[in-house]
């Protein structure tokens, strides 16, 4: 789907454009949701919405870049699943991770309303979702470029986590949760086989230029008491499972002539909530994080805890550029 930049475009123009590209039936709720509980993302908010802020750029992720996505989520869970992760041991049950537009549609949705956090409900049919969320904000308006996605850094930084805040194998199985592995063991699940993002960038008042990241992943992980992954002593696949076609040395897709029971696939109906984090079947919201990315051209790093907040910013990120004016970034990860 081509991305629809929003700069100085009038209301009635966009949605005539919509009409007429066949962009409109994906952007805007139908009269009847197609999710039973009217909380679900798709039931509540209107897509384009940005209450209070000025909407840029929306629209999706470009078909390079969903490709892009897949691949970095692969590579890093390829990494993991073959033991090359400092003090993590290798995977029997990594499985490779496809495209799905559904989950892409249900993260559109809930970027396009330019806020912190994670939405309430995101469920669909097949399964239990997932979430990762980063927001980045900059007052630096001199790159005609800005309002384009840094999937990279994003990804790199969800995956960090597991370096900056010390990930222990001793928490893969029984799983242990901790808020600050959230968005890390989200991307490395085993069972997760499916992820779908979406993007929005906009102009708030307070913070500036804002760029938010939206990635569901199905079914979701992060379950307290389960397994992040099954361990073994080389990277395999267990029986129900086969090695990933491609280049992913390590990761897995489902045996389509496997029979016997397998009560990991998918997780159907196991939860009635797509609540990221889960306990003994009841789901739960976690509080944002914030969280200071890797970058080398990091001068200054302040601490501080908001009293009137659920989340903590844990620093701000000051870079400079040759040629141009000091610009601060701060990344905010929910």
């Amino acid at each position: 789907m081509e991305l629809c930049r929003l700069r100085h475009v009038p209301s009635w123009l966009l949605v005539f454009s919509l009409m007429v590209t066949g962009v409109l039936p994906q952007l805007f709720p139908i009269q009847t949701c197609p999710y039973s509980d009217p909380r679900h993302s798709i039931c509540r908010y209107r897509p384009l919405a940005c209450p209070g802020k000025q909407l840029l750029r929306s629209g999706g992720v470009t078909k390079a870049q969903q490709v892009h996505i897949v691949d970095l989520h692969n590579q890093l869970r390829a990494w993991v699943a073959g033991g090359y992760q400092s003090g993590l041991p290798a995977a029997a049950n990594m499985r490779a991770l496809t495209w799905d537009d559904e989950l892409a549609t249900v993260a559109q949705r809930w970027a396009d309303q330019c806020t912190d956090g994670h939405d309430k409900e995101r469920s669909v049919s097949r399964f239990h979702v997932g979430q990762n969320v980063a927001l980045v904000w900059t007052y630096d308006f001199e790159d005609d470029l800005q309002d384009e996605p840094d999937w990279d850094s994003q990804v790199y930084a969800w995956y960090n986590e597991a370096t900056e805040f010390h990930f222990k194998s001793a928490s893969i199985s029984p799983f242990r949760f901790s808020k600050k592995l959230g968005h890390f063991t989200q991307l490395v699940w085993a069972d997760t086989h499916k992820v779908g993002c979406g993007y929005a960038y906009y102009r708030q008042p307070v913070r500036g230029l804002t760029k938010i990241y939206v990635c569901n992943y199905g079914p979701g992980g992060n379950i307290i008491g389960g397994a992040m992954y099954e361990q073994s002593p080389v990277p395999t696949c267990r029986p129900g499972l086969v090695p990933a076609t491609g280049t992913y040395s390590g990761l897995c897709d489902k045996d389509p002539y496997y029979v016997g029971d397998d009560e990991n696939e998918d997780l159907e109906d196991t939860f009635g909530s797509s609540a990221t984090h889960v306990v003994a079947h009841s789901p739960f919201q976690t509080s944002y994080q914030t969280f200071l990315l890797n970058n080398p051209t990091v001068h200054t790093i302040s601490s501080t805890l908001p009293s009137s907040s659920n989340y903590f910013l844990l620093g701000r990120i000051r870079r400079t550029s040759p040629g141009k004016q000091k610009r601060n970034a701060t990344t905010t990860f929910a």
